[in-house]
């Protein structure tokens, strides 16, 4: 059931193929991911000495560690805790003592601010700079030959939801959980403005056409999304498209707002 089966399968089927990209170079492809990923889970069992159900935060912008990362402590049946790049360090504090987070991966510009509040944090043991020996250290050690077998009810991450009323609150997404039909969400973005997108990305090289079928799997996704999380904020399904969608009843009843891939990169 561990989430990190799905990284072991692309790497196995096609270890060459991309996995992920950087600009328009390719960072690092699906074999080379999956031995890193392998490393780094024997770093965090080994070197820093965690175990299955702990939790590992990230204060990260957007970088490609943070797929490694990801995938890393799913395989070493960690639960990952992202966190919102641009909050300020009180709200980092109150989520890394929530969660108990004992290790804290941060990008240069957030590892000061976050490693200033360890004082107040007693079960935050480390905190670990992106590029750093200490990071780098992780995925060259002996790669760890098994995955980790989770339980359906295992939690694969932690999420935070804006606290508009109040204080954050810590959402469990299990393994079970992000494997069930219709749940699955390519990207989430928590808005300021009371809303949250639910991604969903259909690169194609022609004009997309929405299925009845595709249609209520984004209807029942965003269903269960409220359902799991409680959040109040309103739910935008948005659809991310190389070449725009061609209009019919079900992307009308579906679809609140479409994104082309050039708009992306716009100015």
């Amino acid at each position: 059931m561990n989430l990190a089966n799905f990284l072991a399968r692309s790497a196995r089927t096609v270890p060459d193929h991309p996995a992920v990209s950087l600009g328009e170079s390719v960072w690092i492809r699906y074999g080379d991911l999956m031995r890193r990923v392998a490393a780094m889970s024997a770093g965090f069992r080994h070197d820093l000495g965690l175990v299955p159900g702990d939790c590992v935060a990230l204060a990260m912008g957007n970088c490609p560690q943070y797929v490694e990362i990801w995938y890393a402590a799913w395989y070493a049946g960690l639960t990952t805790v992202p966190m919102n790049a641009k909050l300020h360090p009180k709200e980092f504090e109150y989520i890394l003592q929530d969660s108990a987070a004992k290790v804290c991966f941060a990008t240069t510009d957030l590892a000061q601010p976050v490693a200033s509040l360890q004082a107040s944090l007693p079960a935050l043991r480390r905190v670990i700079e992106i590029g750093t020996p200490d990071y780098t250290a992780l995925y060259r050690a002996e790669p760890s030959e098994t995955m980790f077998e989770t339980p359906a009810d295992a939690v694969a991450w932690l999420f935070y939801t804006s606290g508009t009323t109040g204080r954050p609150k810590g959402v469990m997404i299990t393994h079970g959980n992000d494997t069930e039909t219709g749940f699955q969400i390519d990207m989430l973005i928590d808005r300021s403005d009371n809303a949250i997108n639910l991604c969903e990305m259909k690169f194609y090289a022609t004009t997309y056409e929405l299925t009845k079928k595709e249609a209520e799997k984004l209807q029942q996704r965003r269903e269960l999304f409220r359902t799991k999380t409680q959040t109040s904020k309103y739910l935008i399904n948005t659809l991310m498209t190389t070449f725009g969608i061609k209009t019919n009843e079900y992307s009308l009843n579906a679809i609140d707002k479409v994104v082309q891939l050039d708009a992306l990169f716009s100015q």
